[in-house]
């Protein structure tokens, strides 16, 4: 209870003035009114920071955050179906119209063997191979050759299965080896055209040129070797 006023009377119209009151009232009216200051103090803070708000969009009008707006679920997507593991394609043909047909190739003529005539001469029978002596230079199968191309020609029709092998050679220095490689080769096609000239089939003669050093004794000569 507030304490009892002075006993002397105070006009009506007098305001009452901080002397007038007690202790106890002095300290009610200082709590009042820092009370107020501190009430409009956090309703100006209040005020400030929902216009704040307000103006960023970002709060509601009770001072809590408005929730975050979700965006629409995305379309249904239809997946495509899964292949068929089990289903096997098959592509189209390419179209081939344009493209002319190739040109049958000409095979070579079957080997027909010649049958057997005469008989094998003497000079050969047994011998698996012949060397036939050239001049040194010469790519001409000398005269004297002449018989014993006659005997080869005559074992060979006597052996139609027979082949013969030329080897022929001719001697070389290490700076020239395409000259005798060449005098070489001269050699066996002379040879060879003298033996189809007397009748022997060219697909059973067959050719090897090859060079020796010079000075190899008996380097200039051709090798008729025969085969089965």
């Amino acid at each position: 209870m507030f304490p009892h006023a002075p006993s002397s009377k105070v006009a009506a119209s007098e305001p009452l003035r901080p002397d007038m009151l007690g202790p106890q009232l002095k300290a009610l009216m200082a709590a009042v009114t820092k009370t107020r200051t501190i009430a409009a103090a956090g309703a100006a803070l209040f005020s400030s920071l929902l216009l704040t708000a307000q103006a960023a969009g970002q709060a509601s009008p009770s001072g809590i955050p408005a929730p975050a707006q979700r965006s629409a679920p995305p379309a249904h997507v239809q997946a495509p179906p899964p292949p068929n593991l089990g289903e096997q394609v098959i592509p189209p043909p390419p179209d081939l119209s344009d493209i002319p047909p190739a040109p049958l190739a000409a095979l070579p003529p079957e080997r027909t063997v010649a049958p057997a005539s005469g008989s094998v001469p003497a000079s050969l029978r047994g011998k698996d191979s012949v060397a036939l002596a050239f001049p040194g230079g010469s790519d001409t199968p000398p005269a004297e050759a002449a018989p014993l191309l006659a005997d080869v020609v005559a074992r060979l029709k006597a052996q139609p299965a027979e082949r013969l092998e030329l080897h022929a050679q001719a001697p070389s220095r290490a700076d020239r080896v395409g000259e005798g490689r060449r005098l070489a080769l001269l050699r066996a096609r002379a040879v060879r055209t003298q033996l189809v000239a007397k009748g022997i089939e060219p697909t059973r003669l067959i050719v090897f040129a090859q060079t020796v050093p010079t000075g190899t004794p008996d380097s200039d000569r051709v090798d008729l070797v025969f085969r089965p």
